[in-house]
């Protein structure tokens, strides 16, 4: 597990060579809810980017040693191995976003270094988060979705209150057809978390939400497979 300096220093160097190229991006997943005050560890680094697989890879390899791309096919995600600290790695997974404009971000300041990150806003964060605990069990992802629910609940009450214009829009996004039930499959998702976590099923009601009591061995997902083809990227915009 690698020290949450060295996380947060390879956080600072990869988002610093990426906007000194003025390339989209934004942290999500574990690292930003831990920067966020989550009580829990981490291990490595989730980014959303707006450009190529074959421009990232380019850029990284030419810009740093410390980079080592982990070789595989998948177009729309790359992960790289950092090495910028003597007897550290950190692992750096990229996942390539396609539409037009990219995702509303927020620079959260550092409470001890004072350094700027781009963030997901915490809508975005909420919706990748619980599509990732409602198709795998991890108490990470559960701590961090409470953690979540009580430090932006008017964020998501508010993402939640418009979510139906956004499900109508996702095509023009790049991501493929929906149905227009954003909402009603938040509320499926948050359900099935809480059959394996009760404390999320109460923390959503007292937001006023119809969440079921959900069974213990619903999640839907891989449950350590492969991912589909813009699965990460589906979760954090619908």
């Amino acid at each position: 597990m690698p020290h949450p300096h060295t996380l947060l220093t390879c956080a600072l160097r990869t988002t610093s060579l990426l906007r000194s190229h003025s390339i989209p991006h934004a942290f999500f997943g574990g690292f930003t809810t831990t920067t966020l005050g989550c009580p829990r560890q981490t291990k490595d680094l989730d980014i959303l980017i707006h450009t190529t697989k074959s421009d990232l890879v380019a850029l990284l390899t030419a810009a740093s040693p410390h980079y080592l791309e982990v070789s595989q096919a998948r177009e729309d995600y790359v992960a790289f191995l950092w090495s910028g600290i003597p007897g550290s790695f950190v692992l750096v997974e990229f996942f390539f976003y396609t539409g037009p404009t990219f995702p509303q971000t927020w620079n959260h300041r550092h409470f001890t270094s004072g350094a700027q990150l781009p963030f997901l806003e915490p809508f975005q964060l909420f919706l990748g988060k619980l599509a990732a605990a409602s198709g795998r069990a991890k108490s990470s992802d559960d701590a961090d979705l409470l953690f979540l629910m009580k430090r932006f609940p008017r964020d998501i009450e508010r993402g939640l209150s418009g979510l139906r214009a956004r499900s109508r829009s996702l095509q023009r996004l790049g991501f493929g057809k929906t149905d227009g039930r954003g909402k009603q499959k938040v509320l499926e998702a948050l359900t099935v978390v809480a059959g394996r976590s009760p404390e999320v099923g109460q923390s959503a009601r007292r937001m006023g939400f119809k969440v079921g009591a959900g069974k213990v061995g619903d999640e839907r997902g891989r449950r350590g497979g492969s991912m589909e083809r813009g699965e990460v990227q589906r979760g954090l915009v619908c």
